[in-house]
């Protein structure tokens, strides 16, 4: 039956001419059938969606940790990668500037080969009828008479088990080189002032001390010949099928070095003379700049000499095999 004229839902109005049919619904049964339709919904929410969403939010929280810590691990690791290319670029750097050193120097020395002939002396002004006079020639020190007898003036005990080597900085300090890698600068006292450590390492081969007080050192080992300038240290050259040797800087400044020689050391003094350690023979050699002999020193009870070198006055510095440097005059 529609509800519309059902007898128990037609309510009488006194104002209306006709009864009129009123629909009435069971608001309590629609409430209750919505709160079903709610509960299944929360059911399926709770048993559905929420266990996704919370695996979602630990998934994340468990991303974020794994993030931080491969950047954790990334960075220790970019900046070790950064100080590994910093010094391959530093090596590169110093190995073409090597190159470019040796290849300026190979140029100089073709040029010098080139016109080494073509001197002052040999050059007569045009016109003029007069030769100019060589380079230097008005500065020439004057001839120094040699002892008869040389003198033993000072010996000094540096404590080097085996002693190479010796170069004179001033007439009272010595560059001292021995078995290890060190370089050692003593006053006449025995005092030790100063130690310097060879670029590659090795035990240096020679030394000597350039006009500007530089220490030029040789080594062997690697072929190169180097400067110490302050706490820095440069390689000069670095020798292809040679090693060098004995090496000390003349009056002029230039370096004189003996390349894979038997003689153990070398300098030169005032008078343009070439001193040569003869360690087998127990002597020092003396030569003019020309090679001629002109004495041997084999007295002052020298024993296996090494290292040479020549102080301002012409005294030269000896250095034996067992830790002695022995100063001795040959020169009136």
């Amino acid at each position: 039956m529609d509800p519309r004229h059902s007898a128990q839902d037609v309510l009488g109005c006194t104002l209306c001419k006709t009864e009129l049919a009123l629909m009435h619904l069971d608001m309590f049964q629609e409430l209750e059938a919505k709160k079903g339709v709610m509960k299944k919904d929360l059911h399926e929410i709770e048993k559905s969606i929420l266990p996704k969403y919370e695996e979602a939010a630990s998934n994340i929280q468990i991303q974020k940790d794994d993030q931080r810590k491969n950047s954790q691990k990334l960075t220790p690791e970019l900046k070790k990668h950064g100080e590994a290319l910093h010094i391959e670029i530093d090596m590169i750097i110093e190995n073409k500037q090597t190159e470019i050193d040796v290849l300026c120097r190979e140029h100089n020395a073709a040029l010098d080969k080139q016109f080494g002939s073509l001197t002052l002396s040999s050059i007569e002004t045009e016109g003029q009828g007069y030769n100019l006079p060589s380079p230097g020639a008005e500065s020439s020190p004057p001839d120094r008479p040699l002892l008869n007898v040389p003198q033993l003036i000072t010996e000094l005990d540096t404590g080097y088990g085996i002693l190479y080597g010796v170069s004179c900085l001033s007439d009272n300090e010595i560059w001292t080189r021995g078995e290890n890698k060190n370089l050692k600068l003593y006053n006449l006292g025995g005092e030790l002032m100063k130690s310097v450590q060879t670029k590659s390492g090795n035990v240096a081969t020679d030394m000597a001390v350039d006009r500007s007080g530089g220490l030029v050192y040789t080594d062997c080992h690697d072929r190169s010949i180097n400067l110490v300038s302050g706490k820095q240290i440069q390689k000069l050259i670095t020798l292809r099928g040679w090693k060098p040797r004995g090496v000390c800087s003349t009056s002029s400044n230039d370096l004189l070095v003996v390349i894979d020689s038997d003689d153990l050391g070398i300098t030169t003094d005032s008078q343009g003379n070439i001193l040569t350690s003869d360690f087998d023979n127990h002597r020092i050699h003396i030569i003019d700049q020309d090679g001629h002999f002109l004495r041997y020193i084999e007295n002052s009870g020298l024993a296996t000499p090494w290292g040479v070198c020549v102080d301002s006055r012409d005294n030269l510095f000896v250095t034996e095999y067992r830790g002695k440097v022995k100063k001795i005059q040959y020169y009136q």
